[in-house]
């Protein structure tokens, strides 16, 4: 019995440590309720548009970002080839696919035709290892 006393008592000295007079909640709640000041819509006119704007190809249906269509002689960055398909310019694209300017003409086992105009221009896979997979112990390449 004396165990639940000394804990009741030790419970309501805590409770009591921690009153907060009604001055002190009312300048909390009036500082919550102060107005805050935002952006103007002159602020926001100069921000970077957030959203990115796909357009789907005609062809295959595959999403296309019009940011890794440029219209100048871009470099081809030819990551990865699998199932008939190549990673270009971090993008999955097939045969008949435009890449910039380029068409993709075929696909090989280590790389890919692309043909701009009258000329063509064949890409290999980057050997470069930008970001190396780590194989688990007991695990070869």
């Amino acid at each position: 019995m004396g165990r639940y006393l000394i804990i009741s008592l030790f419970s309501l000295l805590l409770v009591a440590a921690n009153v907060v007079t009604t001055k002190e909640l009312e300048d909390k709640v009036n500082a919550i309720q102060a107005p805050r000041v935002g952006l103007t819509s002159s602020d926001l006119k100069g921000t970077k548009d957030p959203f990115i704007y796909l357009e789907r190809n005609a062809t295959t249906g595959a999403l296309i970002d019009q940011k890794l269509l440029v219209t100048k002689d871009m470099d081809l960055n030819l990551s990865g080839i699998m199932s008939g398909k190549a990673f270009v310019n971090n993008s999955w694209v097939r045969t008949g696919d435009k890449v910039g300017d380029y068409a993709i003409v075929s696909i090989g086992k280590d790389s890919v035709v692309f043909s701009k105009n009258s000329s063509t221009k064949r890409v290999f896979v980057s050997s470069k290892k930008e970001n190396p997979i780590r194989l688990q112990k007991g695990y070869t390449r």
